[in-house]
């Protein structure tokens, strides 16, 4: 049975509306559903947000996909992120330069998300925003880290059975 909704809900149903609005006048897609993932996708201008996080949540992951909307759409992407752009280019998905990059770009992210829902009237909790970016932009952190230690691990292996590490890049 569904929850009736409660003010609070509606009135992050609205802001959540109000975002979808503004990435539409972008020329971007909002897309829900319980079985999407939250993502931001250059090449079709399209957001997808996963629908099994309460309102408000999915409001302010909204805020950050919409950051990298406008990150991607900034004239200096590319220079900016150049090691991630290059990396894209060629697949080389595994590169050191990549993951740092692609953890640097998911701060600015939530920064630039937080500047768009600032400038659309959107109320932003600072606790509970300073939050939902640490909890997510630390699993980029791990991430980021685990092929050094997956390469370290490696080495650390091949040196006590006398084989060739795979080098570390």
């Amino acid at each position: 049975m569904a929850r009736k909704p409660t003010p609070h809900t509606q009135t992050w149903q609205g802001f959540f509306n109000h975002l979808c609005n503004y990435a539409n006048l972008c020329g971007w897609t909002v897309k829900t559903g319980e079985e999407l993932t939250d993502m931001a996708d250059s090449e079709a201008n399209l957001v997808t947000i996963k629908l099994l996080q309460n309102k408000e949540d999915q409001t302010y992951v909204l805020m950050h996909e919409l950051g990298h909307m406008h990150i991607f759409n900034s004239k200096d992407y590319n220079t900016k992120f150049a090691g991630l752009h290059a990396a894209r280019a060629k697949g080389y998905y595994g590169l050191q330069t990549y993951r740092v990059e692609r953890v640097q770009e998911e701060l600015e992210a939530w920064d630039q998300g937080k500047i768009v829902a600032t400038n659309l009237g959107i109320p932003v909790d600072q606790d509970k925003f300073r939050r939902m970016k640490a909890r997510n932009v630390s699993s980029y952190m791990i991430w980021a880290q685990k092929r050094k230690i997956d390469s370290l691990t490696e080495k650390t292996h091949a040196t006590h059975t006398n084989q060739n590490p795979t080098p570390v890049q």
